[in-house]
């Protein structure tokens, strides 16, 4: 499981060609996915249209602004730089964005859900031991926090171990928080439709030694923080678990459990940048996301003969196009104007039914609504609405349209029972240029139109957009046991190998060039903590196993998906935390590339990364035990957004850089965009791509 981000929705936008009173530029910048996330709330048709708050990351041109903001009700829960995460009251939100000092505005995209074995598969137990190593680790002494939905704080894998709890709902402005032993104690859960959250935290800390299921850094300080997983809801999570850590005076590790597929893929959106800068302060691990198995991403490019290209878009899980939600992201790879519109297609005439107006390029609008109580053409086809957005993104100056849609196929395909009319975006480009395309994921996927020409959807950029966020680890999931018990004494048993990279992890390169996953952790499958409130809401879930403490039940349950490897790349991080505790993300990262293990038949798959973190090995590298004398180590690569390379080296050498040609070159200037050799005396050579 991982956590994939759901679309909450409400206010105003841009220039309209249908029936939205436009915005003037006087207005603040916004990515074309908050135009059209906040045009549809406008007309009443978001699904979360009845909320008093819009949720919003605001970028300000001077602090002035903030007094400005108060005035209006507006809540200003959290402010790094130029950022604040705030709610701003629906009926005040056009005063906002028109202030002076609104630079840019970031719609919430809200985030919604994405042991015994798993421990010495990356040789964990070796560590909790102490094996061979100084003393035995076990994160005491490290804050060990997660931002998710649906924690247990009762559950026996937590008792006397929470330092903190903190909850958002950002869409009605209630904060709320449990600091004291007494509050901690009172306090059941956040949300009893979710268990996600639990099954996390025991993975990462857990440390309820009398079930053979405890996690990772058994004895690490938990601060938890849970929302309805808005942008904002998160990252006032983040700020807590660091506001801790530093009243503590104690580092920490942060868990992030959930994706995002939309964006630019290249870190400049406001929620990655925040992010980012937290990032400076601690250790935080991300989920790379589930869907390296599905259809979530496209790329095109344009050429003489091929100067357009189509997609389709489809509900996800069911892929009948019956009724199809969510949102889909182009992205430019440059400012280049494509112009894009909206389509109808006939399955089972394979022909084009309904065409919108081209948008987004040189004096063309930039907005379009249609709604089928409007448009007499289109609703013969489809009921429901789609706004499509597009423009030059403010932070990153590159091409981005975006559009969301909220649609019914009422007619029946003749051939089957799926729609006979679906959904899709066409973009046409100048020769030269190209295009990435992505789905939102957690409600639609990207299918190929049957007219030419069109793009063919595959999972090969499907890493979560948060996982290009500088600073951050991004973890993948390998297989680490193929069966579970169940209560009763059976067990169930998936059909999968172990020892091999999960087939879900997600997958690709940042726009910047950089391979992504980092790594991988066990996460198919995991048994974990389960909340107790949850099976009290829903009591015919699969159980893994029970512990009865005081006539106390407590519940564990098996369950897969990167959400289940990040943490315990988390745990893992707190135990070598332990062992030093100046270590940044960044070193964190590396030494768990340089020392992860490759020995897999099928390591060459990109979904592994660097291979499987070594605990064990990690934390030798770091207390200095034969840390250099693997030869199989590599210098790890990371392209910049100025396209120079940061490299870090196990090695005494300097690393060169050359052209394909042969022509050594310096890779602390800007490169431009091809394919380099990075040479190192010890280790082999390796292939560097900048985009």
């Amino acid at each position: 499981m991982t956590l994939t981000r759901t679309i909450a929705l409400s206010a105003l936008c841009a220039l309209s060609l249908s029936h939205i009173s436009p915005i003037p530029v006087a207005a603040a910048e916004m990515s074309t996915s908050t135009r059209a996330i906040l045009s549809a709330s406008q007309r009443g048709q978001s699904r979360a249209a009845d909320y008093p708050y819009q949720s919003l990351i605001i970028q300000i041109s001077s602090d002035d602004t903030i007094d400005q903001l108060l005035s209006l009700g507006c809540i200003i829960y959290r402010q790094r730089e130029d950022m604040l995460l705030t709610s701003v009251p629906v009926e005040v939100l056009t005063q906002a964005l028109y202030l002076d000092g609104v630079k840019n505005v970031q719609a919430v995209f809200s985030s919604a859900p994405d042991m015994n074995m798993a421990r010495p598969f990356c040789n964990v137990d070796a560590i909790q031991a102490g094996s061979e190593l100084p003393q035995g680790y076990d994160g005491t002494g490290i804050i060990a926090g997660f931002s998710d939905i649906g924690f247990d704080a009762q559950h026996i894998a937590f008792k006397g171990r929470i330092g903190a709890i903190y909850d958002y709902d950002t869409s009605e402005g209630i904060a709320l928080s449990a600091t004291t032993t007494q509050e901690i104690k009172a306090w059941t859960t956040d949300d009893n439709e979710y268990y996600h959250a639990t099954h996390v935290a025991n993975i990462m800390a857990g440390g309820y030694l009398s079930s053979p299921y405890y996690g990772v850094a058994t004895n690490a300080e938990i601060v938890a923080t849970t929302s309805q997983l808005s942008d904002v809801g998160i990252l006032c999570g983040v700020e807590d678990i660091l506001q801790y850590a530093r009243e503590a005076q104690k580092p920490a590790v942060v868990n992030l459990s959930l994706g995002s597929y939309t964006g630019p893929h290249d870190g400049t959106d406001l929620m990655c940048r925040y992010l980012s800068l937290c990032a400076d302060e601690a250790i935080i691990c991300l989920s790379a996301g589930n869907y390296g198995y599905k259809n979530i991403s496209a790329s095109w490019d344009f050429t003489e003969d091929d100067p357009l290209t189509r997609v389709m878009v489809m509900d996800n899980p069911n892929l009948s196009g019956l009724e199809v939600y969510g949102m889909t992201d182009v992205w430019g790879h440059d400012n280049t104007l494509p112009s894009c519109r909206i389509e109808v297609y006939d399955n089972d005439e394979k022909a084009l039914v309904y065409t919108s107006p081209w948008i987004g390029g040189a004096d063309e609008p930039t907005y379009i609504s249609i709604s089928s109580e409007e448009d007499t053409e289109w609703g013969q086809y489809l009921t429901g609405t789609v706004d499509l957005a597009a423009g030059i993104d403010d932070l990153n100056n590159r091409y981005n349209a975006s559009m969301l849609y909220d649609i019914t196929a009422p007619e029946y395909s003749v051939n089957g029972a799926w729609s006979r009319y679906r959904l899709g975006i066409a973009v046409k480009g100048a020769p030269g240029t190209s295009i990435d395309i992505y789905a939102d994921g957690s409600y639609s996927l990207l299918s190929k139109a049957k007219i030419s020409p069109a793009c063919t959807p595959s999972p090969d950029q499907s890493i979560s957009n948060l996982c290009t966020t500088q600073g951050i680890i991004a973890v993948g999931a390998c297989n680490s046991r193929n069966s579970a018990p169940l209560l009763g004494g059976n067990e169930e048993s998936w059909s999968f190998d172990i020892d091999q990279v999960s087939n879900f992890t997600s997958y690709g390169n940042s726009f910047q060039g950089e391979a992504l996953p980092h790594f991988c952790a066990p996460g198919n499958y995991v048994v974990s903590a389960m909340s107790t409130p949850y099976l009290e809401y829903n009591p015919r879930i699969a159980l893994a196993a029970v512990s009865t403490v005081f006539s106390t039940n407590y519940y564990w349950v098996s369950d897969c998906g990167t959400s289940m490897a990040s943490p315990y790349a988390a745990g893992v991080f707190a135990l070598w935390l332990q062992a030093d505790p100046t270590l940044t993300g960044i070193e964190a990262r590396d030494i768990a590339q340089m020392t992860a293990m490759t020995d897999y038949s099928d390591i060459t798959n990109p979904k592994w990364g660097a291979g499987c973190i070594d605990a064990l090995a990690g934390l030798r590298y770091i207390l200095d035990i034969n840390s250099v004398s693997n030869p199989t180590m590599k210098p790890l690569v990371t392209v910049l957004p100025d396209r120079t390379l940061e490299i870090y080296s196990p090695y005494d050498y300097k690393p060169k850089l050359y052209t394909l040609s042969g022509s050594q070159i310096d890779y602390n200037r800007p490169l431009a965009p091809g394919v380099y050799i990075l040479s190192c005396p010890g280790s082999e050579a390796i292939k560097i791509v900048v985009k």
